[in-house]
């Protein structure tokens, strides 16, 4: 039987190559999901008062912290979970000021300002708590979204990720992107950055793909918007406490139990059904494009023991159906009416309406005839070909956090997160998309599942000093694989639609035609991150101390076809009725395999000093050090390309890189 393979033989058969890309980047150190609540305590003469009593309350859990004042009436509260807080402030001489309603979020520095009254202790003067309008402790830059704007801004499709597209300074990408599943979801740029450089982290737990890339499932959403509490975006004047991405740091703070039981339920639906039909649309049957999405859920949570042991749990479901109106250009009709077919000696019946060219002794090589029969016959004018297809979308979102409060000084809590999706799309892309080239008898199923673990644990030694350990462990995970459609009667694997012996089909294709979807898949991209860190506070008169360390384990594996199918060329559909290829390249069998298990780790270190040089004036002052260790391949399937300006390099087998990390030494300095 002949075979592509026999038609290349005095060819010349292209190598692959193997790309790696590696984020050179690490978790943020202390991407605390906390705040800190810090004042002055005066009199009403603006006298400083020191040794006074300040106890911060947490009116949700019934956490409760007690710092005092110093010489200069300074206190500060740091690592405190977001939330609502009340302060009482007492101290001998004074009547007891009590500030209610202070609300904490994320990364904030809550600063509050204390005016004791002459009285009696057991007198009380009650102040309703007020958010400063300026931040006026720290440089950084950055917006938040709170709890607020998270219920009641516009989400339409419930992608929380959208909502940093408001955040001043953060420019949406808009290019299409290619790269399969890893590639998926909403990418941005922060006041110009890379959009590679961007960092997502839930309660610490790093939320990045293997590429870099972004948070979202393979189908490019990011559901759980019910099982976020607030999250703040920082875009620069980044203190030593943040990692070597510098564009962005998106850090988030799940959403725990408190005293009051709350919960709720909620179903999104969209239906092509629902809209007015148009001028165009058929009253005789269903209109097209098809719609359906169905986005619901629900959350619930609350004490499992009074001020002591809490839950919140969420689930979030969504199935979607796309109508795909595909139009392909497709061979002439002409093409499909052979002569004694299957056979050597095959013709055209109409040849000249195949192409110009074609001459009725034009023998169409056997070879080439099961491949006529995988494009459809045209439909419309200009040899184009359509017909209406559906893409699906099932996503299965999930959250569990529980919070535990051993005492004053002892608080641990824990959280899983999963995201679950399936992909099955008409056309050849791995996003779900209304448009597109496709085949009938054949589609794109894509997968992805992402995991993230966060267990957490605060220790207060004394009113100044504090420590919080963290160890996490995030997975994400996601597959593309072409397959056939079942009952379609067309086999990629059948023999006569190899271009490689014991492979199914590869790339195919005709110029000016719509390429065959071959199986250039399955591809794989694994990433699993382990994650251990750990963060110091300590409080020393203006000083405000702050050492942590980063360590972070990456494996990653990666599985591509690197045209081990092979790949046909022709550049014109005469050629191609021919049998005269014009290119065609594939790995030698067995030279290269295309799966690879990457591993590397990265370290860091870093103490900021925010100083308060007078009650107007802090000056922010650090220095991080962090570095990685060279990626290794397991099974030492790795190379590297040094010059590609020198005609005579070659690939040179052994580490892909030189390390330039070992000097990132990384000072920070900025005040407010």
């Amino acid at each position: 039987m002949e075979t592509w393979k026999n038609i290349a033989n005095n060819g010349k058969l292209a190598g692959g190559v193997i790309a790696l890309i590696l984020i050179l980047g690490a978790i943020p150190a202390s991407a605390q999901s906390t705040g800190t609540i810090l004042g002055v305590v005066r009199d009403t003469s603006g006298a400083v008062v020191p040794e006074a009593t300040v106890a911060i309350t947490n009116i949700e859990t019934g956490l409760s912290r007690t710092v005092p004042s110093s010489a200069d009436g300074a206190f500060r509260a740091p690592a405190l979970p977001v939330g609502r807080y009340d302060l009482r402030i007492e101290k001998t001489g004074f009547s007891t000021e009590v500030q209610r309603g202070l609300i904490l979020e994320v990364e904030q520095e809550l600063v509050v300002s204390v005016s004791l009254q002459i009285g009696a202790t057991t007198q009380e003067v009650l102040v309703s708590g007020e958010a400063p309008l300026v931040n006026t402790t720290n440089s950084a830059l950055g917006s938040m979204v709170n709890e607020q704007r998270m219920s009641d801004l516009p989400l339409n499709g419930r992608n929380y990720v959208d909502l940093t597209m408001i955040q001043p300074g953060v420019t949406h990408q808009t290019i299409a992107r290619t790269g399969g599943a890893t590639a998926a979801g909403t990418w941005f740029s922060s006041n110009g950055a890379p959009i590679r450089s961007n960092y997502f982290t839930i309660d610490g737990a790093s939320m990045v793909n293997a590429v870099g890339a972004s948070t979202s499932s393979n189908g490019g959403t990011s559901l759980g918007v019910d099982g976020i509490r607030e999250y703040k975006v920082v875009t620069g004047a980044f203190s030593a406490e943040y990692g070597m991405l510098m564009g962005s740091q998106m850090v988030l703070v799940s959403k725990n139990g408190t005293n009051q039981w709350h919960g709720g339920v909620f179903e999104y639906l969209r239906n092509s059904a629902l809209d007015a039909r148009n001028f165009f649309d058929y009253t005789s049957s269903r209109r097209l494009p098809e719609f359906q999405r169905n986005n619901y859920g629900g959350s619930f949570g609350g004490p499992i023991k009074k001020d002591k042991t809490f839950f919140y749990g969420v689930y979030e479901g969504l199935h979607q159906t796309v109508g795909v109106t595909v139009i392909d250009n497709v061979l002439p009709a002409a093409c499909h009416q052979l002569v004694n077919p299957g056979t050597n000696s095959t013709t055209l019946a109409n040849p000249t309406a195949c192409a110009p060219s074609l001459t009725s002794s034009t023998i169409v090589p056997k070879v080439v005839q099961p491949f006529i029969g995988l494009y459809p016959v045209p439909n419309l004018s200009g040899n184009q070909a359509t017909f209406s297809s559906a893409s699906k979308q099932r996503e299965d979102f999930g959250q569990m956090r529980v919070d535990q409060n051993f005492s004053t000084a002892d608080t641990i809590f824990a959280r899983y997160t999963i995201d679950d999706e399936a992909l099955n799309n008409a056309t050849g892309s791995q996003r779900t998309i209304a448009t597109g080239t496709a085949f009938p008898w054949a589609r794109t199923q894509g997968s992805s599942r992402n995991q993230f673990v966060t267990l957490s644990e605060s220790h207060i030694f004394s009113p100044s000093l504090l420590n919080t350990a963290r160890a996490s462990f995030s997975r994400t995970n996601a597959q593309d694989v072409g397959v056939g459609v079942p009952g379609s009667g067309v086999n990629l694997y059948d023999p006569q639609y190899q271009l490689m012996p014991g492979q199914p089909l590869g790339n195919f294709m005709i110029a000016g035609v719509t390429a065959l979807p071959g199986l250039g898949l399955p591809s794989v991209s694994l990433q699993n991150v382990y994650t251990l860190s750990d963060d110091l506070f300590y409080t020393r008169g203006r000083h405000a101390l702050k050492f942590g360390t980063l360590l972070n384990n990456f494996n990653m594996y990666n599985l591509a076809s690197k045209s081990k199918y092979g790949s046909l060329t022709f550049n014109t559909v005469p050629l191609f009725m021919q049998g005269i290829l014009d290119q065609y390249s594939a790995l030698t069998p067995g030279s290269i395999r295309g799966d690879r298990y990457w591993a590397y780790k990265t370290a860091g270190f870093y103490v900021q000093d925010d100083m308060r040089v007078t009650s107007r004036f802090t000056v922010n002052a650090g220095l991080r050090y962090e570095f990685m260790t060279v990626p290794n391949e397991r099974y030492g399937r790795q190379s590297r390309f040094l010059n590609f300006a020198d005609p005579t390099q070659t690939w040179t087998y052994g580490p892909v890189m030189r390390n330039p990390s070992l000097l990132n030494f990384s000072p920070r300095v900025g005040f407010a």
